[in-house]
């Protein structure tokens, strides 16, 4: 099948008005950016989430039990125990958010806030990309004293105008505001 000129202008994704392109992707239909507050909410709910998840568990594997707060004010809380912490929490983010995000891009603080990961495409990135340069190296580096400083500067990138943080620009990834979107495919 031949297109003639005006066909190949109606279908050039170039000349649809809905897309745009940016310093970190290819041309892409346009879901809005999610806004900060709504970033900020998700992270607390997703938080508030893992947290009484995690206190039984920790309970159960004794894991952090040995600890004497006198002695953690004066001396830190010992590497080796940071670090199973963290594994600990990656591993719960993962077993209670996995399946949404494998499929929607979303934890359950996202999926409550109408708001979703999104690549350059907006399509939902690779579970790996997600877990293992999203989420888990930042978890690591925020835990270990003297690198936790990145910690900080990634959550304060959020302030930039494309709003997105390192973790964000890491992944080649943004939180985009999926809200009338899902409203529109369910009606």
């Amino acid at each position: 099948m031949v297109l003639n000129e005006e066909e190949i202008k109606q279908s050039s994704p170039a000349e649809d008005a809905t897309e745009e392109t940016d310093a970190y992707s290819e041309p892409r239909t346009y879901l809005p950016d999610a806004t900060r507050l709504s970033r900020l909410l998700a992270q607390i709910l997703d938080g508030i989430i893992l947290m009484f998840a995690s206190m039984p568990v920790m309970f159960l594997l004794d894991i952090g039990s040995n600890l004497i707060w006198e002695d953690v004010v004066e001396t830190g809380i010992p590497l080796g125990q940071i670090l199973q912490i963290t594994a600990l929490g990656v591993f719960l983010y993962v077993l209670i958010n996995g399946y949404h995000l494998w499929y929607f891009g979303q934890t359950l603080g996202k999926k409550m806030m109408g708001i979703a990961i999104v690549d350059a495409q907006d399509k939902v990135p690779a579970f790996a990309k997600i877990i293992g340069i999203r989420y888990a190296p930042f978890q690591f580096a925020g835990a270990i004293p003297g690198v936790a400083l990145i910690g900080l500067i990634d959550v304060l990138l959020i302030f930039r105008a494309d709003k997105r943080c390192l973790h964000d620009m890491a992944a080649g990834t943004r939180v985009a505001d999926i809200s009338e979107h899902a409203e529109k495919t369910q009606a």
